[in-house]
């Protein structure tokens, strides 16, 4: 340790909070943004550009980890306030549907977005 280490300022415990919950919801980094933002793409068509597919597959991602009981009303009312995009309840149901997956597979195997696959019956891992 150095002489001026002491002045040094270490993350603070919301810093440290944070980047916990995101290493936790992508294991994989990058990898796993970027598998969520086209799979959002892909439910809700690829005409959402890829940094505003970006900004809400994070946003709805942390809500869905983070909150207890987070139901497919609750996505809904947030992409009525939040989301600035046509959309019809079967993509909402859909796009519901992958989050809960993802939250699954992340619990039970520390999956994420990237080793989550679609078929024709849903999604596995």
């Amino acid at each position: 340790m150095g002489l001026f280490d002491i002045f040094k300022k270490g993350k603070s415990d919301k810093e440290l909070f944070f980047k916990n919950i995101i290493d936790k919801m992508f294991p994989n980094g990058e990898k796993d943004i970027d598998a969520g933002v086209k799979e959002f793409r892909y439910i809700f068509g690829n005409s959402v550009s890829y940094e505003n597919a970006k900004r809400v597959f994070l946003k709805t991602t942390f809500l869905i980890f983070t909150a207890p009981n987070y139901t497919e009303e609750m996505l809904l009312s947030y992409f009525q306030r939040e989301v600035n995009l046509d959309y019809n309840a079967k993509q909402i149901e859909k796009y519901f549907g992958y989050l809960s997956s993802l939250k699954v597979a992340n619990a039970m195997h520390s999956a994420g977005a990237f080793e989550v696959h679609r078929n024709e019956s849903g999604y596995y891992w």
